[in-house]
């Protein structure tokens, strides 16, 4: 999660011209599964500050809120990945940023939130950040292929420091 609260959740997305929806993912602490909603904090009785994923429930009228792990919560980044797959924070996927497409190798990367902006973070000869809206054609050159927290073992290895 960004250090400064959230990254800047309000970026216009260039394809239609309008606001992106903010959402939010994370492990329940009941079972363990991934829940997607709007994120809150709440305090219990005790004073205690619980950490939720609200999820609306339109047949019956209101939210439905799970108290989440708040250290896998990873927040959408309003793009998919060329299969259409949701793409969030925490993610690894794999990107072909060469423009075209020719002597390169994809990159094995982690989506993150860096000075208050999405970026892809890759290692090649070194630690380098990439803003996710400086490529347009983002979304058709990347795929997900999981997450730090589900597979860890996606970054590891000697190439990934």
């Amino acid at each position: 999660m960004c250090q400064n609260h959230r990254c800047k959740t309000f970026q216009a997305d260039w394809k239609v011209n309008r606001m992106r929806e903010i959402l939010f993912k994370a492990k329940r602490i009941d079972n363990g599964e991934w829940v997607e909603g709007y994120y809150a904090i709440a305090i219990d009785k005790r004073g205690i500050r619980q950490h939720n994923i609200l999820v609306a429930d339109h047949s019956l009228g209101y939210f439905k809120w799970y108290v989440i792990d708040e250290n896998t919560l990873c927040q959408y980044t309003g793009l998919t990945d060329k299969n259409g797959k949701k793409i969030w924070e925490n993610d690894v996927v794999i990107y072909d940023n060469s423009p075209y497409n020719v002597y390169c190798t994809p990159h094995k990367g982690q989506i993150v939130c860096r000075n208050g902006s999405l970026c892809f973070k890759y290692f090649w000869y070194g630690v380098n950040y990439q803003s996710l809206f400086s490529d347009i054609f983002f979304e058709t050159k990347c795929e997900v292929i999981g997450n730090i927290f589900d597979n860890p073992e996606l970054l590891g290895g000697a190439d990934n420091g």
